[in-house]
Order: structure tokens, then C-alpha cells, then sequence
């Protein structure tokens, strides 16, 4: 019994440690957007003048229904699996911790393809500590998808991507908060429900609705 409950502490430590780096890796994410978002102003404000000018024309004569935001419920999620975490706060059931996910989890098979949920262009494409493997990419309209724990990713900062493209492909990914491919949808640097937005049709959902704090 003695054994049972010292290994039950271990445990939660070793979990409390994880969601702590979990927590950081969301700050570093969040001052990642941030800086990203401060960039694309500073590259804007370098192009001609005119060239502006003919942009803002053509941004007022086309519909508002058009773009990202039109596509909420519409969209195919990055890859077909099992959702395991759900967006939210939820709390862990063995060791009564209170979490917060900024996206969810979908369990795939190793090999599978990961894809571009909508027309975009990658903006960041690289490792970031607590993410692995990150790829985000920029929908306009101030909208962008991430995705992390792949094994590899296909695409660099700067290219251009369509919608269905294939961007990399999935290892066996497995941890201690959450396994599978990790998926966000951010309107800025505001997380929002991927579920929302994609067919659901087209997921297996398993794991528990996060419970009302």
C-alpha cells in the first residue's frame, strides 16, 4: 500500500511538472504571435504606397462573406483521428488538477498526412520548446492554424499553401498531457474552438467535455 500511494505522488509530481512546462510553452507560443504579428506591421508598412492604395480598393468591392471567417463548421481538420483533448478548461480526473487546452489532440496512425485546413501561407516553421515540430500558417483576415508533434513538416516560412495541401506527416506521438496532433485556431493571439470550425463529421470524439469552472 505504502509502494501504491508513493508511486500515485510520483506521478502527479511528475504530471504538475509537465503542465507547468505546458504552461510556459503557451507564454513562449503567445510572445511568438506577438512578435510574428509585430513583423508582418513593420513589412507592410515598407510596401508602395500605391500599391496600398489599389489594395484597399479591391478589399472594399469584395463581399465580407468571403475569406477564413466564412468557413466556420466547413473546414476538414488537418487529419482524421480520434480527438482525445478537447478545447477548454478541463479537470484531470486521477489527480483532481485543473488544465486549460488551447486546442485539441486527435490521435492518428504514424504515417498519416497531415494538411492545410485553408489557402494560407506559413509564417513560422520550426521546433519550439513544449510544441515540438510547429507549423503555423497565416488565413488572413487575422486568422491562423497551428499545428505541432509532427514528424516532419514539408513546407518553410514563406511558402504559399492551399487548402487540402499536404504540409507533413505524423510520427507516433505520445505524452503525458496529450498525444496525437496538436491543433489550434487562433484569431490573433485568442485561441478558439478548432471543433467550432471544422467538420466534426470527419473525427472520432472520445474524450470527456470539459467540465463548466
Amino acid at each position: 500500500r505504502m509502494r501504491l500511494l508513493q508511486k500515485v505522488k510520483t506521478e502527479k509530481k511528475l504530471y504538475q511538472m509537465a503542465l507547468e512546462e505546458l504552461e510556459g510553452a503557451a507564454d513562449r507560443l503567445t510572445n511568438t504571435l506577438e512578435q510574428l504579428k509585430t513583423e508582418a506591421a513593420k513589412a507592410r508598412q515598407k510596401e508602395v504606397r500605391p500599391k496600398e492604395t489599389r489594395q484597399a480598393t479591391t478589399q472594399k468591392s469584395r463581399p465580407d462573406n468571403l475569406g477564413f471567417a466564412a468557413q466556420k463548421g466547413r473546414l476538414a481538420p488537418p487529419a482524421p483521428g480520434t480527438v482525445t483533448t478537447l478545447f477548454g478548461k478541463s479537470v484531470q480526473k486521477k489527480f483532481g488538477i485543473t488544465t486549460f487546452a488551447n486546442g485539441i489532440d486527435i490521435k492518428t496512425a504514424p504515417g498519416t498526412e497531415i494538411t492545410a485546413i485553408y489557402d494560407g501561407k506559413v509564417i513560422y516553421a520550426k521546433f519550439l520548446r513544449g510544441y515540438g515540430n510547429l507549423l503555423i500558417i497565416d488565413h488572413g483576415q487575422q486568422y491562423l492554424s497551428l499545428v505541432s508533434r509532427a514528424a516532419k513538416f514539408f513546407k518553410d516560412e514563406g511558402d504559399t499553401v492551399t487548402k487540402g495541401e499536404v504540409v507533413g506527416i505524423m510520427s507516433d506521438q505520445e505524452g503525458l498531457l496529450g498525444e496525437g496532433l496538436h491543433f489550434e485556431i487562433r484569431h490573433g493571439t485568442t485561441p478558439e474552438n478548432p471543433l467550432i470550425w471544422v467538420n466534426n463529421a470527419k473525427l472520432t470524439i472520445r474524450a470527456t467535455p470539459p467540465k463548466s469552472l
